[in-house]
């Protein structure tokens, strides 16, 4: 596998193992570790700029529930506060260099990962089975989520703004897919004009947020902001993570009864994984 940059792993963490029943592979845990060495270096590019995240979705509930990954996940997601974010996009050219790349659709025309951005590892390759036949040219290197979060509008006004979103999303893909992905020419408007919704009633003093800029008016998505008051730090597999104080709150509002699981699989469905190999081999260039 890749050489990694910023962690060090016992040659023991990468043998197979039984982990809650489920048969984690070594071909799994190396997806992991250059998942790790990006997760380390976001959370040293925090640090030096004083940026707050947290784990989120099956990061923070592995972290919580497994002291790491979730044995049938293979990705990592954090969460930001918008101001964080937007920082860290600020910042992201001058502080992410070869192999990692920042990748929102400004830094990588044509990828539209749904409005939050992507840390990627270019020596590896990350690639969704739905397009691998696609030879998609931005990049497809191994992967973590870095969600913005931001401030809903009131109650009654949730449904028209939901609504409005998911509108200008729909005409964001099609634009997407119909042209820059076939030439990788034109500016997304519809991604911009998304972009700036979504950060509308930032300010406001709500006491909702979510990462509306991804899962739109998913319910499971609404969460409290005093559960984002602090972040504490937890373990995960040999490094630690920062989760939000109101954990427990935010993982039922998410799962439910969160303790309980079944085995499952990634969120994202089925990837290509390389961890040898930068995803320029599978595509054409």
């Amino acid at each position: 596998m890749v050489e990694l940059q910023t962690i060090h792993l016992d040659k023991s963490f990468f043998k197979a193992e039984i982990r809650d029943g489920f048969k984690v592979s070594t071909r799994r845990k190396e997806v992991w570790a250059v998942e790790m060495d990006l997760l380390s270096k976001f959370i040293q590019v925090c640090e030096a700029y004083g940026l707050t995240y947290f784990a989120e979705s099956g990061t923070l509930l592995g972290a919580i529930r497994h002291g790491g990954f979730i044995p049938w996940d293979d990705d990592i997601d954090v969460t930001m506060p918008r101001k964080d974010y937007d920082i860290l996009c600020s910042v992201a050219e001058e502080n992410f260099h070869s192999p990692y790349f920042f990748q929102t659709e400004y830094t990588d025309p044509g990828s539209a990962r749904d409005n939050h951005a992507q840390l990627r590892n270019s020596a590896t390759t990350g690639i969704l089975h739905t397009e691998l036949q696609k030879q998609y040219r931005f990049n497809q290197g191994i992967f973590i989520d870095i969600f913005p979060l931001d401030e809903l509008p009131p109650a009654g006004e949730r449904e028209a703004f939901f609504g409005t979103l998911k509108a200008l999303r729909e005409k964001s893909y099609q634009y997407t897919y119909e042209v820059m992905r076939v030439d990788y020419t034109g500016d997304n408007i519809y991604y911009k004009q998304l972009d700036a919704l979504v950060k509308k009633y930032n300010g406001g003093g709500s006491n909702k947020v979510g990462m509306i800029s991804y899962s739109l008016d998913k319910r499971d998505n609404i969460r409290d902001v005093s559960d984002y008051a602090e972040a504490v730090m937890v373990p995960f597999e040999n490094m630690e993570i920062a989760v939000p104080a109101g954990y427990k709150n935010v993982l039922r509002t998410t799962y439910g009864i969160w303790k309980v699981f079944n085995i499952g699989s990634s969120g994202h469905g089925s990837v290509f994984f390389d961890t040898d190999c930068s995803y320029t081999k599978y595509i054409r260039r």
